[in-house]
């Protein structure tokens, strides 16, 4: 009985050193687990701040291009008011200049 008792508590000996070492495997793949997601992350920060980057010259050359053809827009606005104002002048002109024959006709 003796024996057997002492069979039972080395048998228990056993289990509790295998549980220690089971315990002891799976703290190891908890961390390595834990520093290939930490980085996983720290990729994934490297990889938002590049698109983040990339989005911010995007945006820049965007809006260089609108105040572009903003500018594009005020010359052409520029233009079209000096053509007409010289189109005007000439009209105005034109008919000083008629007027003019038409009152010296007159006075004729």
């Amino acid at each position: 009985m003796k024996a057997r008792q002492e069979e039972m508590k080395a048998g228990q000996v056993e289990m509790k050193v295998r549980q220690e070492e089971m315990k002891a495997g799976l703290e190891k793949k908890m961390e390595a687990g834990q520093e290939r997601m930490e980085q996983v992350q720290e990729e994934m920060k490297v990889r938002q701040e590049d698109m983040k980057a990339g989005l911010e010259k995007k945006m820049e050359a965007g809006q260089e291009r609108m105040e572009q053809v903003q500018e594009e827009m005020k010359d052409l606005i520029r233009a079209g008011k000096e053509e007409m104002r010289v189109h005007v002048a000439s009209q105005v002109e034109g008919i000083k200049d008629h007027v003019d024959g038409c009152v010296g006709r007159m006075e004729e």
